[in-house]
């Protein structure tokens, strides 16, 4: 997931454990519910995700904004 462009997308509950994606685009995206767990992500993008973080994922019972470790 390096490279990929989420810009726009509808992330909403996805599980994105471990993932890669330091060089990752999310402008825009819905992340509600997303499980960063462990995702390598560039330090001015997780903090663009916390403004925008929210919601519990359904299936791993975490919350976005503390697997993206927002203040």
């Amino acid at each position: 997931m390096d490279n990929a462009i989420f810009n726009k997308a509808n992330l909403t509950n996805a599980i994105l454990e471990g993932a890669f994606a330091f060089h990752a685009q999310f402008r825009g995206a819905i992340i509600d519910g997303a499980d960063f767990t462990d995702a390598f992500l560039r330090a001015d993008t997780q903090k663009e995700l916390c403004k925008i973080a929210q919601g519990t994922n359904p299936i791993t019972g975490n919350d976005t904004r503390d697997t993206l470790f927002c203040d």
